[in-house]
């Protein structure tokens, strides 16, 4: 089974990413996507061991890559959960009048 985390907190170095990862028991094995806006963050990412990859910009294959896994959202990240409901792909979506 897939799983898709979300550790997107500005406040965050790039080393409390990393430690966050490892709390997480995030597997080093699968594939994590990141925006590509900071490509220093995702080469110290890949340096620590993760199978780290800038993530393309097309909205379409972005949806598409995110329905193949099972999401799993950490408790207090809301701006996710908003966001996964304006896509009207999505199972979360709400219906529109």
């Amino acid at each position: 089974m897939s799983e898709l985390f979300d550790i997107n907190k500005s406040d965050l170095s790039i080393d409390d990413i990393v430690k966050q990862m490892q709390k997480l028991n995030i597997s080093k094995r699968y594939p994590i996507y990141a925006d590509g806006a900071r490509p220093e963050a995702i080469e110290q990412i890949k340096r620590a061991g993760y199978n780290i990859k800038q993530a393309t910009k097309n909205v379409l294959d972005g949806i598409n890559t995110v329905k193949e896994y099972d999401l799993k959202v950490l408790e207090g990240h809301t701006n996710i959960i908003r966001e996964l409901e304006t896509f009207d792909t999505h199972p979360l979506s709400h219906p529109r009048a």
